[in-house]
């Protein structure tokens, strides 16, 4: 069986497959999703794959102490691996949230969030008897 033909249990509401559980974190942490994906059984139900405090997290139940041990390695890992690009990173906290980026990562999206606040008036919506009229602050 190929890596991507095999599907799992979610929720006991539908199937997963590898490129569902990749879509929901960065490209960079594709390949700790396959670190993950060939160690669960076929009757895996999987709870959650997501970014949590810059790092990967992948809940799951109906596996064994052996699959866990392979989920908490490569959760570790993942604060190693930028999510971007998959290249050495490092989770970064001087930033609006917690990511795991690499340098090149870390100074785009780092420049990006401190970027200055514009000045220009802010928009302001009233809404009386159901009706909504935009005006701008000060008018």
């Amino acid at each position: 069986m190929k890596l991507t033909d095999k599907a799992i249990n979610w929720q006991g509401k539908r199937t997963w497959t590898l490129d569902d559980a990749k879509s929901l974190v960065g490209p960079g942490w594709g390949k700790l999703i396959e670190k993950i994906w060939v160690s669960l059984p076929k009757d895996a139900l999987i709870e959650q794959v997501k970014e949590k405090y810059g790092t990967l997290r992948f809940y799951v139940s109906s596996v064994g102490q052996d699959v866990w041990d392979v989920i908490d390695a490569v959760e570790r890992e993942s604060g190693t691996i930028c999510e971007v690009c998959g290249e050495p990173g490092k989770t970064r906290y001087d930033m609006s949230w917690y990511m795991t980026l690499c340098e090149s990562h870390y100074h785009n999206t780092h420049e990006y969030q401190n970027r200055p606040v514009s000045l220009a008036p802010k928009a302001v919506t009233n809404t009386d008897a159901g009706q909504s009229n935009t005006k701008k602050e000060g008018e």
